[in-house]
């Protein structure tokens, strides 16, 4: 990398104009004899000469200094840019990542659809057909514990899902990079005045603790609550369950602490479908299923809420036509 001119003279930035001559006299008696038997030695005492002449005049050293100025200010532009492609890519190709992995996920479930749709057409054998024209909408295969509560002769007739749009915590996700940029980035409004905390480590790391800036750590927590967030988004869509079979409506929700609702077909008085503006474009919505009693069970956020209903009449009516009783 090219010096500049107090580096040529071995000074600061900030040397006043007697550091600057002394520091010129005894670079000139360190290089006049090795100028005079070496070629390079020589060039560089020229640029040392050159040097003392811009910095020994006050307006020549003021014009320099503006035009120093101006290059570390555009260079740390660059570096900052530069940063901000990385963050950028990294973005990019873990959007691929993850892209490229829902695509293997939803070949699996097309195939595990195929594997069920066969299981069922071969139990049906020698019972009542399913429904004429009946066709589910994008149905996943059934869950461990959708499959272990089914009792003899229940079918699976649908199963719906928390739409992808609440897959994420878009706030929590914007927090994320918020704080990913501000940590590797290191703005320049962040001074060198800032606090710092001694943060305890274990003696194999270090013997005594580390001091940490308080805008990094507190960059760090809220980091981690963020992802925090983003994980509780993925619990809840992944826990969240509703299924229709040829006896009940069942709704799961939780993951530690799990509540599960059942309701016999033979029980059900109304079903009300809730779409915001939002969920009619996106095809979500809040479904609430009522029961003898009064009893209401709300399942937020389903894909394909209408869809749901018009199926759950389907059956309702399938199953009034064969006669079926669940009891």
């Amino acid at each position: 990398m090219k010096k500049n001119l107090y580096e040529l003279l071995e000074v600061s930035s900030e040397a006043t104009p007697e550091q600057i001559k002394l520091a010129m006299v005894r670079l000139g008696k360190k290089y006049a004899t090795k100028s005079q038997m070496n070629e390079n030695a020589r060039a560089h005492f020229n640029q040392i000469k050159e040097a003392y002449k811009v910095l020994s005049s006050p307006y020549r050293r003021a014009s320099y200094d503006d035009s120093l100025r101006l290059n570390q200010e555009k260079l740390a532009v660059a570096r900052r840019i530069a940063k901000l492609t990385q963050i950028k890519e990294w973005f990019i190709r873990e959007f691929k990542n993850i892209y490229q992995a829902i695509i293997e996920w939803q070949h699996q479930k097309r195939h595990a659809i195929k594997e069920l749709k066969i299981k069922q057409q071969s139990s049906l054998t020698g019972e009542a057909q399913p429904l004429k024209g009946w066709k589910v909408f994008k149905q996943r295969a059934a869950t461990q514990y959708i499959s272990n509560t089914l009792i003899p002769g229940e079918k699976i007739m649908f199963q719906a899902y928390t739409h992808w749009f609440f897959f994420l915590d878009l706030g929590a996700l914007l927090l994320v990079i918020g704080t990913s940029y501000l940590l590797i980035d290191n703005p320049q409004f962040i001074g060198k005045d800032v606090p710092t905390l001694p943060l305890w480590v274990p003696k194999l790391v270090s013997n005594q603790p580390i001091m940490v800036s308080v805008w990094y750590l507190g960059l760090t927590v809220l980091w981690f609550i963020s992802v925090l967030m983003l994980w509780e988004a993925f619990i809840i869509k992944q826990t969240t369950e509703l299924a229709l079979t040829t006896k009940r409506i069942i709704a799961q929700f939780g993951f530690f602490n799990r509540t599960v609702i059942e309701l016999k077909l033979r029980r059900f008085e109304s079903i009300t479908v809730d779409q915001s503006l939002l969920g009619r474009l996106f095809n979500y919505g809040t479904i609430t299923i009522t029961g003898m009693g009064g009893v209401k069970t709300i399942v937020p956020n389903i894909m394909a809420p209408v869809k749901f209903k018009k199926i759950l009449w389907q059956v309702l009516e399938y199953l009034g036509h064969t006669g079926d009783d669940d009891d």
